[in-house]
């Protein structure tokens, strides 16, 4: 298939998942990237109209998806952004589980057919919101792939076909690293490896999002807004 057919995907859905755990947050660590991407998103939070898509902090993501699944179901999607794919994944209706879903060839000459495989992907999958993988610096540095993730996410927004999308960012470090190291002892065509990595970052950025809310959820660790729900 190629970049300007259909939705210039490479793989199939699946309905399988990564064991549980395998890429959960690791501890005190995490608080560190949570306060580094809600910094990250004010930093996006410019004045604008309300119905354009933009970057919340990832509480207000999961706040939205609250809301929201009182009345209809709606779902998150995971991106891990790369040079050339970008893996996609997407959370079960309860927005609990992460499955991988495809990945989508990168046409950098023009965005616009990229945000029309995003539209049908918001109509078909039902979604609410992005969670986008981002390689945050320990030392608050942006790194060449960190400037790759903005900038994309800002031609995207700036088509104004995701409208009324919102989407945040989410720490990606180790996800591709964790992904490859499961992968090498099947000796996988190069292709075929690089897809799967992709679309497997994506299942674990979205799965650390996910179990991160729903613990904090469950442990009355979130902004209390949140867990009522309101």
């Amino acid at each position: 298939m190629g970049d300007d057919d259909g939705l210039g995907m490479l793989g199939d859905e699946s309905g399988f998942c990564l064991a549980a755990g395998i890429f959960a947050d690791g501890g005190d660590g995490m608080e560190g990237w949570l306060q580094r991407s809600e910094a990250l998103a004010s930093v996006d939070r410019v004045e604008e109209a309300q119905e354009e898509m933009k970057s919340l902090k990832p509480f207000e993501i999961f706040q939205k998806v609250l809301k929201i699944g009182s009345m209809k179901q709606g779902r998150l999607l995971g991106l891990d952004v790369g040079h050339r794919y970008i893996g996609l994944s997407v959370s079960d209706t309860s927005n609990k589980i992460a499955s991988p879903v495809s990945v989508l060839v990168r046409k950098k000459t023009n965005i616009d057919l990229m945000a029309n495989d995003f539209q049908t992907l918001v109509s078909r999958l039902s979604l609410v919101g992005l969670v986008v993988g981002y390689p945050f610096s320990i030392h608050g540095q942006h790194s060449v792939e960190a400037v790759q993730v903005r900038l994309f996410m800002e031609e995207l927004s700036n088509t104004r076909k995701l409208d009324g999308i919102r989407y945040t960012y989410w720490d990606e470090n180790y996800t591709s690293k964790c992904v490859e190291a499961l992968l090498h002892p099947l000796n996988l065509h190069p292709v075929e490896h690089k897809t799967i990595t992709d679309k497997f970052a994506a299942v674990g950025i979205l799965q650390g999002y996910l179990d991160y809310m729903n613990r904090n959820l469950k442990t009355g660790g979130l902004p209390k807004e949140l867990s009522t729900g309101k």
